[in-house]
């Protein structure tokens, strides 16, 4: 690891990643925010099997608004709206392939969507990790070659979204990714 890109890379995840991911180190806080999905614009269809009308959903949508959650002088109210926790990132780095569908293979493809293959494959070898990019060593491939290829264009595993760390430098991004091995 590198100490002094990884303090560079510090003030550009506090200004970019800690309103949805928390802030670590001794003053650490983690909001659990539920992001919509017109904001984070990743695939919506896990997200959209919870939240649109069903006998199941909407039976338990009722038995938590009318039942001891939803009543008394401090009611909460349960509404289905659609989008994912953005979860902590203790360890991230650890934790390859990214998000809700593990579409991304690379936390350096997280940060730079332009990046992300559309169709790739790896190894499934424990050992056959980037460090640089801190993901999985893949293979992109043209098209859907067997079972073992990721295929982005099939519903419910689209890596599209989380377009955030598109708008920083390179350097910015190389920085960050160092910081994210601190974490």
């Amino acid at each position: 690891m590198d100490a002094d890109l990884a303090a560079e890379g510090k003030p550009v995840f506090e200004e970019n990643c800690v309103k949805c991911h928390g802030s670590y180190g001794e003053n650490e806080e983690y909001p659990n925010l539920l992001v919509a999905l017109k904001t984070i614009g990743t695939d919506a269809a896990l997200s959209n099997l919870y939240t649109t009308p069903s006998d199941v959903n909407d039976y338990f949508l009722d038995w938590f608004n009318t039942g001891w959650f939803g009543t008394g002088s401090a009611a909460l109210e349960f509404n289905a709206e659609g989008g994912y926790i953005a979860p902590p990132l203790n360890g991230v780095w650890a934790t390859a392939p990214y998000f809700h569908n593990g579409s991304v293979a690379t936390i350096a493809e997280v940060l730079d969507s332009s990046k992300r293959p559309t169709y790739w494959s790896r190894s499934f070898n424990s050992t056959d990790y980037d460090k640089e990019n801190l993901g999985w060593n893949y293979t992109e491939e043209v098209s859907k070659i067997d079972k073992e290829t990721y295929d982005t264009t099939l519903k419910g595993y689209g890596n599209g979204g989380h377009t955030f760390g598109d708008k920083l430098t390179d350097q910015q991004r190389l920085a960050l990714l160092e910081y994210v091995k601190t974490l």
